[in-house]
Formats: structure tokens, sequence, C-alpha cells
């Protein structure tokens, strides 16, 4: 019989396929495990302040999520404050306050930090709503030194502000002295509000050493960094 000549290759072409690691994932952030209760307790309470100064815990107020006119890039999980009040021993009324905030990460935390630091700098003619009253603000800010900072073990950076605010229809004029402070996800503030002109070096003290209190409580938190 006639056989038909084979034209092509009764065998299939073997195709290399090239491999292709695996794509890992970055890992997810560590979920937060600080409770509200925590971050409530960590905020200054009249036991943390010398009874001899005459502090008396009141109402924080609200000033608003604004800072001269420039909002937060980073909402905090969770915050807490507290606040004092008190007539010092030439009369002056002053008042303190003290807020934590904690953010889901550190490096939200940090961003927000620049932010406000950023946005404290360059701060011209500001103004600011608080309790309903309109306020003009001048603002400056100065970042802490590592010499600083490593009074501070397990924070990472820190800056100093001083804010003068007027009312001129209500002749108001206040300096309010301010730390802010940020430590893994968290930061720390405290502020120190008084007529303008008080004593420098007692409102340093007093501002000092509410810090020192503060640093204390936060970093007992199980922060992230």
């Amino acid at each position: 019989p006639t056989v038909a000549p084979t034209d092509a290759p009764t065998t299939a072409p073997v195709v290399v396929v090239p491999t292709v690691a695996p794509t890992t994932a970055a890992p997810a952030p560590p979920a937060v495990t600080i409770t509200g209760d925590q971050i409530r307790a960590a905020v200054l309470t009249p036991d943390d302040l010398d009874p001899a100064e005459g502090w008396t815990a009141t109402n924080p107020g609200d000033s608003g999520d604004d800072l001269c006119g420039q909002f937060p890039v980073t909402q905090p999980f969770a915050h807490s404050s507290s606040a004092f009040e008190r007539f010092d021993a030439q009369g002056v009324d002053q008042f303190l306050s003290n807020e934590i905030q904690v953010y889901s990460t550190a490096a939200d935390a940090d961003a927000e930090f620049e932010h406000e630091v950023s946005v404290v700098q360059n701060c011209v003619d500001g103004q600011q709503t608080i309790n309903g009253v309109v306020v003009e603000e001048q603002m400056t800010a100065l970042r802490a030194n590592s010499a600083l900072m490593s009074s501070f073990p397990g924070c990472e950076k820190a800056a100093s502000a001083l804010v003068h605010s007027t009312v001129p229809s209500q002749d108001f004029d206040h300096q309010t002295t301010v730390w802010y402070m940020r430590c893994g996800n968290a930061t720390l503030t405290v502020g120190l509000d008084e007529p303008n002109g008080s004593d420098v070096d007692e409102s340093s003290s007093v501002v000092f050493t509410s810090v020192l209190a503060s640093y204390n409580k936060v970093i007992a938190l199980p922060l992230q960094h």
C-alpha cells in the first residue's frame, strides 16, 4: 500500500513557562492595643500636680480641630484631654491643659506632628474660634534638639511653641506656652495659658513639671515605634 509522506512532526513543541516568584504583600501594621480606659488614665489628673500649687480641675473647652486655618492631615485613633486652673501667688489667672492623641501607626503620628509644627512655624495673622469667640493669634515654634530629647527616652520628636492670643473687642491679651511631643504612635501636648507679660520663669517651671508628669504616664502605654 502507498503511505502518505509525513509533512510535520507528530510531537507537540514544548513551551517553557518562566517561574515567577510569588508576590509577598507588605505586612500590615500591628493593631493598636491601647484601650480607651488607658488613654483616659494617661492624661494629667489633680493627683499628678502639686497640691500646694492650687490647681483645680476644669473643663478643657473646645478650640475645634483647626490650627491657623489648617485642619489635621491625619485623625487620631483616639484622644483624651484634661485641664486645670488656678490663681498664682501674684493673683494671675492660669489655665493648664493636657491632651493625649493616639494614632493607628507611628507614621501617622509623625505625619501629624510634622504638619502641626509646620503650621505653627508658618502661621501669619492666624485666627481660631475658641468657645465661640474668634481669637487672633501669632505663633512661633522651636524644635527640641537631640540633647533635650535624651531626657525623654522612648519619644522621638518635640517642639515648644509660644502662642500670643488677642481679642481686641474684649480686652483679651494672653500668651500660651506649649510643649508638643511624639512618642511612637502617640503625641502629648501640655499648654499653659495666662495673661501676656506673666513671669516667664514661673511659666517655664509649671510647663516642664507638667510635661514630665505627662511623659511618665504616656511612656507607660503599649506604644508602637
